[in-house]
């Protein structure tokens, strides 16, 4: 006999059926631990990047540096060829964990951070950063954001355990012979339920709902970016609108000065000075009167304009902010590489949508497959009668339910379907705005360009009309030009000058529509964080 056995009357002998019962009690336990430590990770389809034939190594068509043929910088080339964009950097978040999070966020991708500090402009830095702490649509996305980050934890907690207490407490009474008697009894416990989570559904909306969270975060700074872009449109319209007054006052003064001239010759009675000198030029002088309540009409719509983005109430501040007039925006530089659209946060967005899509497809591929669910159940009890206290013992209780639809004609084959094809949606969705980015950088840089062009040859015809008005002026005083001529003149160097301020504030919206184009700033960002709305 071995030693530490009992045997005899004093050891109880299990039944055989008690016996067999525990036996198939431990295989099905053994089953169901085997079962949810081979579940698979996901059903959810392997996430594919739509491919744009190498599109991230070319510059695009219509860079400056194009025709030339020379990149800017051949190192920063190198290094948005290599660095990964939202996908690349997606597969994680795509195949892998829950917690990963798709976007090109490499330190070799250039950023577009705070790119309206590097315009020139010290006044552009305090009217955004108003605008980010005030702007209602700013704020009202922030929060967006934090509740699309509570989902996401939220499906990602789906995957715990759930642990629960309860206390029930009992009061009763007992008629007797000899009276009353009052017991209590208290009933202290424990619970626990897991889902298994078999086939990944619940790994997959986890990852779907990490993703859909992501992609709020880049539609925060996409309105972000825009709502600079806005604000700073807003400043150039200002200073051109500001710019154009100036010169109309400008041509005012001096058709009030012509009218005068004209005026004091008719009066002398010089040979060749009628009256109708005198009305032509008051009718010039009075034309450039008419023209200044057009231009401070605009310049205080957006003014008003300005307040809104910047969450002021209309007319709370001056008509028209005094602001210095804006430098020329810099030029771009030259090869911009078409990588450069990894960084614009609505195509990251859009992405991110389509790799949550993805995950969703698991999540209604996995519903197809039964669930597995553990639960277990720990109580006692604690009876007072009498004054007298008794403890029971523990009562516990372990479940394993495995359930499946059999049928429900065909409502979870068809969501999956549905499922797949609104995957697909998105995949075309994004590659829609992949393909409409490139059109609106190569329209910007075509207005880039034209612009330049027209700048150019509008700043020379405004020199010249400037000079020929000059000579006019001269001669018309010494008796050798007429009057028509010399008005002739000031009419042209005022649609001149004029068209010149207008195509400066063009020149600035075309810079602020390629920015957000290619995503931002093309120069490396100063050292400072993404843009945030303050809560």
């Amino acid at each position: 006999m071995k030693p530490g056995r009992r045997s005899g009357p004093g050891r109880a002998r299990r039944a055989p059926g008690a016996v067999a019962a525990m036996a198939a009690r431990r295989a099905a336990l053994a089953l169901l631990l085997g079962l949810s430590l081979c579940a698979c990770d996901s059903l959810a389809p392997r996430y594919e990047r739509p491919q744009f034939e190498d599109w991230r190594e070319r510059p695009f068509a219509h860079d400056p540096g194009a025709a030339a043929g020379a990149l800017a910088s051949a190192g920063a080339q190198e290094q948005l060829a290599a660095a990964p964009g939202p996908a690349a950097q997606g597969g994680a978040a795509a195949q892998g964990g829950a917690g990963a999070v798709p976007a090109g966020q490499s330190a070799a991708r250039l950023d577009l951070a705070r790119w309206w500090t590097r315009l020139g402009d010290p006044e552009l830095e305090a009217l955004v950063a108003e605008a980010f702490a005030r702007n209602p649509d700013a704020l009202a996305l922030a929060e967006r954001v934090e509740a699309a980050r509570a989902e996401a934890a939220v499906a990602r907690g789906g995957r715990w355990p759930t642990i629960g207490l309860d206390l029930n407490a009992t009061r009763s009474r007992v008629e007797l012979d000899n009276g009353n008697a009052y017991a209590s009894i208290t009933s202290p416990g424990a619970s626990i339920s897991w889902q298994a989570d078999l086939f990944g559904e619940l790994r997959s909306a986890a990852r779907a709902a990490t993703a859909r969270f992501a992609a709020s975060e880049r539609q925060q700074r996409a309105l972000l970016h825009s709502l600079a872009a806005e604000v700073v449109r807003a400043r150039a319209d200002l200073s051109t609108l500001e710019r154009r007054l100036r010169l109309a006052r400008q041509v005012l003064a001096s058709r009030s000065q012509t009218e005068e001239t004209v005026a004091r010759r008719f009066e002398a009675g010089v040979p060749g000075v009628a009256a109708v000198d005198v009305f032509l030029a008051r009718e010039n002088r009075l034309a450039a009167e008419a023209a200044l309540p057009a231009l401070e009409r605009a310049r205080d719509e957006r003014a008003l304009a300005l307040e809104r983005l910047l969450g002021r109430p209309a007319g709370s501040g001056p008509a028209a902010p005094e602001l210095a007039e804006l430098p020329p925006p810099p030029a771009p530089a030259a090869g911009l590489p078409a990588a450069l659209l990894d960084g614009r946060p609505d195509l990251q967005a859009a992405e991110l949508n389509a790799i949550a899509a993805n995950h969703q497809v698991g999540v209604a591929l996995a519903r197809l497959y039964p669930d597995l669910t553990l639960s277990g159940q720990a109580s006692r009890g604690i009876n007072a009668a009498g004054g007298a206290f008794q403890i029971e013992g523990w009562v516990a209780a372990a479940t394993a339910g495995l359930s499946t639809t059999l049928f429900s004609g065909g409502a979870l084959r068809a969501a999956s379907k549905a499922e797949q094809a609104r995957a697909r949606q998105a995949l075309q969705e994004y590659s829609a705005l992949v393909l409409n980015a490139f059109v609106e950088v190569e329209s910007a840089l075509i207005a880039e360009r034209r612009l330049a062009e027209q700048l150019e040859r509008v700043t020379a015809q405004a020199a010249a009309a400037r000079a020929a008005e000059t000579a006019a002026r001269g001669r018309y005083e010494r008796g050798l030009e007429s009057l028509l001529v010399l008005l002739d003149t000031q009419r042209r160097r005022a649609q001149a000058e004029d068209l010149a301020a207008g195509l400066t504030g063009e020149a600035w919206s075309a810079r602020i529509d390629l920015i957000l184009a290619v995503g931002g700033e093309w120069l490396p960002p100063a050292a400072s964080d993404e843009p945030q709305a303050q809560p």
